[in-house]
């Protein structure tokens, strides 16, 4: 942590470079990449294949919720030379939509019908599994709760801002 009480972890953006030799300071925004606050680690199953996968996230946010979610992936060149690799970032909808100043993006139910509908084509393709069903599932019962939400939140005529 700096004096000022900011993180002094490097940004994804920082770390897209390769980490041999001596490394110049990415100003924070390089590649659409947030300051790094908090690194994630639910995804992580401990058989080696999501451990190569780090998920950053930016800090909380109006709601209080992180808006930015960035996912890199580090490879190990044939000389040691780490290079980290931007996969994904994820921009959640930050304020209330169509307000100036609040930054558009998705809402949680976009990343939910994305795994409902990938595991519906697990699900009919060979690689079928009971697992599988139970993700898609609880997936579906999610974006039912989220919905049940919205509609309270219409019916109060709060929804789309940032009143509860």
């Amino acid at each position: 942590m700096t004096e000022s009480g900011e993180s002094d972890a490097p940004t994804p953006a920082q770390a897209a470079t390769p980490t041999a030799g001596p490394q110049e300071s990415a100003p924070p925004g390089i590649l659409g990449h947030p300051p790094t606050v908090r690194t994630i680690h639910e995804h992580e199953d401990g058989h080696g294949l999501t451990e190569s996968l780090t998920i950053t996230a930016d800090g909380p946010g109006p709601g209080g919720a992180s808006h930015q979610y960035v996912v890199t992936r580090e490879l190990v060149m044939t000389d040691r030379t780490k290079i980290v690799l931007p996969v994904a970032r994820i921009q959640f909808q930050s304020g209330p939509r169509d307000v100036p100043g609040s930054i558009p993006g998705i809402v949680e139910s976009v990343l939910l019908a994305i795994v409902v509908d990938r595991m519906n084509a697990f699900l009919a393709g060979p690689l079928a599994c009971r697992q599988d069903a139970l993700v898609r599932t609880h997936c579906e019962e999610a974006l039912m709760w989220l919905r049940h939400r919205a509609d309270d939140r219409a019916r109060r005529e709060v929804l789309g801002t940032a009143k509860v």
